[in-house]
């Protein structure tokens, strides 16, 4: 702590004494403190012009209004009839997917359905047959009670397949 004292003790009285040695009474001169010629200095026009302000900000922009798009099936893209950033209204074709896989789907379910009908008819037809027989006793209750099963089961797999088609149609 004395040792600061001291040394800004010392420090103010060199500053005391430089202050009092440049206080003369002689006049200064026009040509300055060392006697000689003024110094040169250097003097620019201001700039006049007008100053807009702005500012950067981080940021995202969102549309106010927005679409998502969630496609009902999956498939290749083959055609796509829009421009990014284009207005579209409802029910404007923007995609077109390659139709062939769900073309055969399609036509497989089709040939299902086929086949079910043809079951229900053969089931039918013997369904028929045995209804004779039964009353005459050459076929027995529980053969012509399984044939209304067949037939039944038939009927019940041609819907579903009727069912597939209507699906893949939508497809």
């Amino acid at each position: 702590m004395q040792f600061y004292a001291r040394v800004t003790l010392s420090a103010f009285c060199a500053l005391a004494a430089a202050t009092l040695v440049g206080c003369g009474d002689s006049a200064p001169s026009a040509a300055g403190p060392s006697g000689g010629a003024a110094p040169e200095v250097t003097v620019a026009r201001p700039l006049v012009r007008e100053i807009v302000d702005w500012d950067d900000h981080v940021g995202r922009f969102e549309a106010v209004q927005r679409v998502d798009l969630r496609p009902r099936v999956t498939g290749y893209l083959v055609g796509v009839h829009f421009d990014d950033g284009e207005l579209v209204e409802a029910g404007d074709l923007l995609f077109t997917i390659d139709p062939r896989p769900f073309e055969a789907a399609l036509a497989e379910a089709q040939g299902r359905a086929a086949a079910a009908a043809a079951r229900v008819e053969n089931a039918r037809t013997e369904l028929e047959r045995a209804a004779g027989l039964v009353d005459i006793q050459a076929v027995s209750t529980e053969e012509y009670e399984a044939l209304e099963a067949d037939l039944r089961s038939a009927e019940a797999d041609l819907e579903a397949a009727r069912a597939a088609v209507a699906a893949h149609q939508l497809d």
